[in-house]
């Protein structure tokens, strides 16, 4: 008997439909709407990403199929991706800071802990693996739990462009009782002319953010487009909605993005669903 069919004969129906959300399409890197909506909350609500629902009493989760899915989730080998990204830094912060508490008490939220030894050694852009960089809109973002290196060295096979992550000091920050430290991360060109065109191929700003919390650690990659290749995209007439459109079609598949409603979520192009 698979997820959904267990949730709904535990009598679970709401957590069965956030299973079909959630267990769309594993395959790609899709986004699943995450609303901590506030600490209380978070003591309260099931710990998966997406799911509003109150957990089970002694358990983190509101079914025993989405405490496995969470775990499922967790052993991805790619980036969970957010592909219109975060609606700004509360927004970022709250989700992050929540979810980070929770991995801190190993509770799985569906963030997967990467292992690859080349994610801050190479391009964002080069590992599409790991990062859907596939005609990114207008800002997106990827998360992913993974242990910071003890050096974040120039990335390979540019050393000699002196491309790397700039990192910024750690600042330590209570939530809910909790010390999360956050350290800034911008992706650093030379001033060498190989590394200017770089740069300017890009179109845009890539940044980083860690958030620590004991033991556990969860990054934020983000890529933000300039003014002046929005402007142009525009010109052109490739806005946010079509830039949007073609990242549906290139993926083969319906994502879930945030549409400032709590407890809703949008499908695909129109249809929605409560949670």
């Amino acid at each position: 008997m698979d997820e959904i069919a267990k949730a709904r004969k535990s009598g679970h129906k709401e957590a069965a439909k956030t299973l079909v959300i959630l267990n769309h399409d594993d395959r790609k890197s899709v986004l699943r709407a995450a609303c901590y909506l506030s600490t209380d909350n978070l003591k309260k609500q099931c710990a998966i990403l997406g799911c509003n629902l109150t957990k089970k009493l002694n358990r983190h989760c509101c079914s025993g199929g989405h405490r496995k899915y969470a775990e499922k989730l967790s052993r991805a080998n790619h980036a969970f991706h957010h592909f219109e990204g975060f609606t700004g830094p509360a927004n970022r912060n709250i989700i992050c800071f929540s979810s980070v508490v929770l991995m801190s008490e190993d509770i799985h939220v569906g963030f997967p802990h990467l292992k690859d030894p080349k994610i801050f050694t190479t391009y964002p852009w080069a590992q599409p693996k790991v990062f859907c960089t596939t005609k990114p809109p207008q800002r997106c973002d990827w998360l992913f739990s993974y242990k910071p290196p003890t050096v974040y060295h120039a990335i390979s096979p540019s050393t000699e462009l002196d491309i790397h992550w700039k990192l910024g000091s750690k600042r330590p920050q209570v939530f809910n009782g909790h010390e999360v430290k956050i350290q800034n991360m911008t992706l650093s060109f030379g001033t060498r002319k190989e590394s200017q065109e770089l740069k300017a191929e890009q179109g845009g700003k890539w940044t980083c953010i860690l958030y620590q919390c004991k033991d556990a650690s969860l990054y934020c990659l983000s890529f933000a487009k300039d003014a002046k290749t929005l402007d142009k995209n525009i010109a052109q007439g490739q806005g946010d909605g079509a830039a949007n459109e073609d990242i549906h079609r290139d993926l083969n598949c319906s994502n879930v993005f945030v549409n400032g409603n709590i407890g809703q979520v949008k499908i695909g192009d129109t249809s929605e669903v409560k949670l």
